[in-house]
């Protein structure tokens, strides 16, 4: 649809009256339009509001739109409402509720069109405007009510649009050009009709269908980037870096959700109060994060309301190991209720190409290997605060009270667990180490190919080369409000160097972390309980510290810095899968258990996923349990795993210690 400064195009828009079934006497005039491209019907929020319309039911829709070879699962409310024609007849009419069908229509001159060509003069015409009136659009007629409202006459002329005849009126389309007329247009614009609703969950399928396409390769399909925008904003305010969330353009209307999160609260309350040391530490954590400035105080928040108000519900995570019981609380930015969570109106970034696979092929061409993490790399950045009311949760004064007082915060930092974090991260620092590009190309090219996330996966061909990598990247992070730190490698050398130049941290760092521990009670023993401190890949691909200090996690993938070697170690899966119903579910859940960037156990995960497809060739049920030659087939791969050995390879390709 595309509207030139010499060819005008016109829309068939119309102005309807409308009216609640159920009060008639709810009435109202609005605009919508006849469009041929749709197969529903669908109005905005703000008319649903207006004619207080009540929902029939939910519609889970896959909606296809110009310009895309994807579909997109939504949910729309249904309901039902009247159209008054000009014969006075009503007609009812099922539309779909959604946000927002279009962008205001402009250059729609319909008044300058009956007036210059012949074949519209003395029409009834459905609609009137000017070539510079701003159209707001409520209502789209799509072909499952088009041809009950427009009756089949058409008028056209030698030139100019063409009349088609409606129950409403008369509604133009077509170009505006004539010969000898020309229309004062100044603005080329082109009208896109889209539609926003609410994001349903894929289909279990869908899922299965996403495991294979994106698994553990890193191929991500290509986003719309927000970098540019980013750059424009971000600032350094001489202590850290301070940043906006990167909204969508169009998102729909977020809601509060200070209900979702009341409710949410008070459950976990009564959870947390079965176990009062946890409750005392939970409460502890947020305390100190309000001490520190990383959350603070809303006060009279029922005043400060804006369009983005935005609660976010959370709750607590135990980690529980042989010394330590380590609590992490979880923000849930996904959280919905009536409307759009917090994730679904942020763009999650594009991801600069760091895949798992690219950074740990490069570890392994290294030498001499360094890692290491960014301490509480998220909450080093700043939210500016026209974006913090997106980010208030509750809490209460007293955790132990029968009747607790809420109160409400809201962080002042980049929170874990919206799904735009990680680009924000990202961005943030590739921003800060571009600006040394001119200084030192190589070290800002070397670092930036090194880093996921909050990880440092790097190294260099000897210990000299490699410390001063290490110098480097803990200074030009430190000046950015970054702290550098839990660092191996496999060179002893590098390490007493490292460990020396870091002796004048550790005796601060030991104090905090006493300020930071508290007690907890674990069964009959009294275990001390930590604020959970890993990285974001720790976290996101679910693997725990080991005892042994030699034992690293390296994206996941297990490192003796001793030998010098990768370990991959699947027979625990066995013991899983001997407590598990062989069913559709449980295998696909197992078969996702696998954790394999490299590509090291191709030759199990291959058996794994070709038994899942056999499964669905089959159209097995997810939770029927499995028979005959399938049930056989599962038994043998369980004893596959089951006489597994520990598959220990060379982290270094090029060198052998």
């Amino acid at each position: 649809m595309y509207v030139g400064s010499c060819n005008s195009g016109l829309l068939q828009t119309a102005r309807l009256q409308l009216f609640n079934p159920k009060h008639e006497a709810s009435t109202t005039t609005t605009r919508g339009i006849f469009y041929t491209g749709s197969q529903r019907t669908y109005i905005t929020c703000r008319l649903r509001d207006e004619l207080d319309l009540c929902t029939l039911k939910t519609e889970s829709l896959s909606i296809k739109t110009f310009g895309s070879t994807e579909s997109q699962s939504v949910s729309c409310d249904v309901v039902q409402l009247g159209l008054v024609t000009r014969n006075k007849e009503m007609t009812l009419i099922m539309a779909l509720v959604v946000p927002c069908i279009s962008n205001s229509l402009t250059t729609q001159p319909i008044s300058y069109a009956q007036e210059h060509f012949d074949h519209l003069v003395g029409l009834d015409l459905a609609d009137e405007s000017g070539p510079s009136d701003i159209l707001d659009i409520d209502m789209l007629i799509g072909t499952d009510l088009y041809w009950d409202i427009v009756t089949g006459d058409i008028i056209r002329g030698e030139c100019g649009p063409t009349a088609i005849k409606t129950k409403v009126g008369w509604v133009l389309s077509g170009p505006m050009e004539r010969e000898n007329v020309t229309v004062n247009l100044t603005l080329t614009s082109t009208h896109t009709f889209r539609i926003d609703a609410n994001h349903i969950e894929p289909s279990l399928d869908d899922r299965l269908k996403q495991f294979w396409e994106l698994e553990s390769l890193g191929i991500l399909k290509n986003e719309r980037s927000v970098y540019d925008k980013f750059i424009q904003q971000i600032r350094f305010n001489a202590q850290r870096y301070e940043i906006n969330l990167p909204w969508k353009d169009h998102h729909p209307p977020l809601l509060d959700h200070l209900e979702l999160c009341s409710k949410r609260l008070l459950s976990l309350l009564r959870r947390l109060k079965q176990s009062p040391h946890l409750l005392c530490d939970y409460d502890k954590i947020i305390h100190d994060q309000l001490s520190q400035g990383i959350i603070e105080l809303v006060n009279r928040p029922a005043e400060m309301i804006s369009d983005r108000t935005h609660y976010l519900p959370h709750h607590g995570v135990i980690c529980q190991d042989k010394s330590t019981s380590k609590l992490r609380i979880v923000y849930d930015a996904s959280a919905r209720s009536l409307g759009p969570s917090l994730n679904d109106c942020l763009y999650t970034g594009p991801k600069f190409g760091q895949s798992i696979l690219d950074i740990l092929l490069r570890f392994r061409c290294h030498q001499v290997a360094l890692i290491g993490d960014i301490e509480k790399v998220f909450l080093m950045i700043l939210i500016d605060e026209q974006d913090r009311d997106s980010l208030r949760f509750l809490w209460v004064k007293d955790p132990l009270a029968d009747q607790p007082e809420l109160f409400t915060l809201r962080f002042t930092r980049v929170v874990f667990g919206v799904s735009a974090s990680p680009f924000l991260l990202n961005a943030t620092i590739k921003h800060h180490f571009e600006s040394y590009r001119e200084e030192d190309p190589e070290f800002v090219d070397s670092f930036l190919s090194s880093i996921y996330v909050d990880d440092l996966v790097s190294g260099s061909a000897d210990d000299e080369s490699t410390y001063e990598l290490y110098a480097k990247s803990k200074l030009r992070l430190a000046e950015a409000g970054f702290r550098l730190r839990k660092f191996a490698t496999n060179s002893g050398r590098l390490h007493l160097r490292i460990q020396n130049n870091e002796a004048s941290d550790c005796s601060r760092a030991g104090e905090e972390s006493l300020n930071n521990t508290q007690e907890t009670q674990y069964g009959d023993q009294i275990l001390p309980t930590q604020e959970e401190d890993q990285t974001y890949a720790k976290t996101s691909l679910g693997t725990n510290e080991k005892d042994k200090p030699s034992i690293q996690r390296v994206l996941g993938v297990e490192w003796n810095t001793n030998s010098d070697e990768f370990l991959f170690d699947i027979s625990e899966l066995a013991s899983i899968m001997e407590g598990l119903e062989p069913s559709k579910r449980s295998i696909v859940s197992i078969s996702a258990r696998f954790y394999d960037p490299l590509g090291v156990l191709s030759p199990v995960t291959i058996l794994f996923k070709m038994f899942c497809q056999q499964l669905c060739e089959a159209r097995i049920e997810w939770d029927n349990p499995l028979t005959g030659a399938l049930l056989k087939k599962w038994n043998h791969l369980l004893k596959m795993l089951k006489d597994a050995r520990v598959i220990a390879i060379p982290r270094c390709l090029l060198w052998e210690r």
